[in-house]
């Protein structure tokens, strides 16, 4: 099938010569889905004289978990469709540049499924998509951080023994983060919309440096095209602090 949809049939003779790049094939190379160019007379325009094999090509798609198991995972794209990819015992999985292991995926996680052009619905490689959560400190108890963001929703973020911080370009600590100060977290969404598992908190100053206002609590995907850079942007004047910490986030959900 040609890139404008035409579809074509092609003669193949005794004399076609078949390539992948630059190396000599067999006919039996040739697959359903194959990438190919092929090359014919202009004296007989359906006969193939040549036929090289292009690689696979590696294709990215995005969306939300809604089931997994250990052999498949049901994603809904931003269209809302939903499509079922088969995981293999070589599918990669990663938490930003973190290799995981698969169990790390579970339903609610926003990924990137890479696949190959070859074969669209087995996965070569899943991404489990940072998210991040800002806003204003109203409580702090135990490792668990309650904040505010501008529209007044509250927010959970929840840290543990690996979850890193920093203040002002430093490291920082858990005992650093204050009632009324502002902070923006890193990490998994937990078990619902308004819990984050951090990996990473920074700690910026008090609400009344930015102007009074309440910071802005974020749930998009931090890595995603297209998000620009104003994530980190805290306050009503835009103070901005934070940045992507350790994707290491504990076992939280498990």
């Amino acid at each position: 099938m040609a890139h404008d949809g035409t579809s074509t049939p092609y003669t193949i003779t005794s004399t076609t010569a078949f390539t992948e790049g630059s190396t000599t094939v067999l006919p039996a190379a040739l697959a359903v889905g194959d990438r190919v160019d092929i090359q014919v007379s202009s004296s007989a325009l359906t006969t193939a004289t040549s036929i090289d094999i292009k690689p696979a090509r590696s294709i990215r798609l995005g969306g939300v978990v809604t089931a997994v198991s250990a052999t498949s995972v049901t994603v809904v794209a931003h269209d809302g469709t939903s499509t079922p990819y088969t995981i293999t015992s070589t599918t990669a999985f990663t938490e930003g540049s973190t290799t995981v292991l698969p169990a790390a995926l579970a339903v609610g996680d926003r990924v990137d499924i890479q696949v190959s052009s070859s074969a669209l619905t087995t996965v070569t490689g899943i991404n489990i998509e940072l998210t991040r959560f800002a806003g204003e400190v109203t409580a702090v108890s135990g490792d668990t951080i309650t904040i505010s963001g501008h529209d007044g929703v509250s927010s959970t973020i929840l840290v543990g023994t690996t979850t890193t911080y920093s203040k002002g370009g430093a490291p920082a600590a858990l005992t650093d983060v204050a009632v009324s100060l502002l902070v923006s977290a890193q990490g998994l969404i937990g078990a619902t919309t308004t819990t984050l598992d951090a990996s990473s908190v920074t700690i910026g100053g008090p609400c009344d440096s930015a102007g009074g206002g309440h910071g802005s609590n974020d749930h998009s995907n931090s890595s995603s095209p297209g998000d620009g850079n104003n994530q980190g942007n805290l306050g009503s004047h835009g103070q901005g602090f934070g940045g992507r910490g350790s994707s290491h986030h504990g076992n939280f959900r498990r």
